[in-house]
């Protein structure tokens, strides 16, 4: 027989896409949820879901039948990473400075993670502060891994890099956003604030701890109440928009103006990978012996295929 192979990602797609569930496979769902697993494959029941997750199947030219051991990197754009999908969970600006972050999703090897402490003034970032920029280094991040800068507990926080200027918080009250960007713009996923006043609407009231908020972060920006350090301590368990909504409350803050916070006390997380598909399957959960990777990729024919 032959050895096991792990087709190209493009090609799953598109069999899914010419091949769409049978009633077979259906009845075959039904089957697997009452005798077997008490779960279902959302695949089967939602195909369209696939497009959603993995996008478009992409054209796969190979010119030998020996598969490419380095694929091409990707941009940052084409890696799904959305706004909300990284935030911070922690700080502290009594010196040394520290930034925790959690990310929701997947982070492949080189993925670009910006972090600045310079305001948004509506159509660019200031220049008084500095900006850091960390490479997501080779076996990549898993959702729930919590990381960040400036403690030896924090997953990467030695290897991020000064991209421009000074990244130095104030303990006066300062805001961080976290933003990838490409030549033509620049793409955010997180913002935060620790000052009073957080956010304004016009540049003459911009100063080192407020800024304009950007329209397309304003759903997912974190802003508390004004004070040297802090840490999020609430659920650390649940679906990525329930966590971004708590993390988002201020009473799910612990904060102090003498205290610093111990970055090690707050992970990793275990994130649910939707609401959609509510419990069926969590970051450690595998599926009739497959690994939770090989059951989402392998979409709806993939799960079955030892059955």
């Amino acid at each position: 027989a032959a050895a096991n192979q792990l087709g190209y990602k493009s090609e799953l797609l598109m069999w899914h896409k010419i091949y769409p569930p049978t009633q077979e496979e259906l009845d075959r769902n039904n089957r697997l949820c009452s005798d077997w697993q008490g779960n279902r494959n959302p695949f089967v029941d939602h195909p369209e879901w696939v497009e959603f997750y993995f996008g478009q199947p992409q054209e796969v030219n190979c010119s030998s039948d020996v598969p490419t051991i380095s694929p091409t990197p990707t941009t940052n754009s084409e890696r799904n990473v959305s706004p909300g999908d990284i935030m911070v969970v922690g700080y502290n600006s009594d010196n040394p400075d520290v930034v925790m972050l959690v990310t929701f999703v997947d982070l492949p090897a080189n993925f670009e993670l910006y972090m600045t402490d310079n305001a948004w003034n509506g159509q660019s970032f200031n220049s008084n502060e500095g900006t850091l920029k960390l490479v997501i280094p080779s076996g990549g991040l898993q959702a729930g891994s919590i990381f960040g800068y400036g403690d030896s507990s924090l997953e990467h926080y030695n290897i991020w890099e000064p991209a421009k200027g000074s990244f130095a918080l104030s303990a006066s009250g300062d805001n961080i956003f976290l933003f990838t960007s490409t030549d033509e713009s620049i793409e955010f996923i997180g913002a935060f604030s620790f000052s009073n006043q957080p956010w304004v609407n016009a540049v003459a009231d911009i100063d080192t701890s407020k800024s304009i908020l950007p329209e397309e972060i304003e759903g997912y920006a974190v802003a508390i109440p004004h004070s040297d350090n802090g840490l999020y301590s609430g659920l650390k368990e649940g679906t990525k928009k329930t966590l971004q909504k708590t993390l988002m409350k201020q009473g799910e803050w612990e904060t102090s103006n003498s205290q610093r916070y111990d970055p090690s006390v707050i992970g990793p997380w275990t994130v649910v990978v939707d609401d959609a598909v509510g419990t069926l399957w969590s970051s450690s959960t595998s599926v009739v012996g497959f690994p939770k990777a090989a059951a989402f990729l392998g979409l709806h024919f993939m799960v079955y295929i030892m059955i």
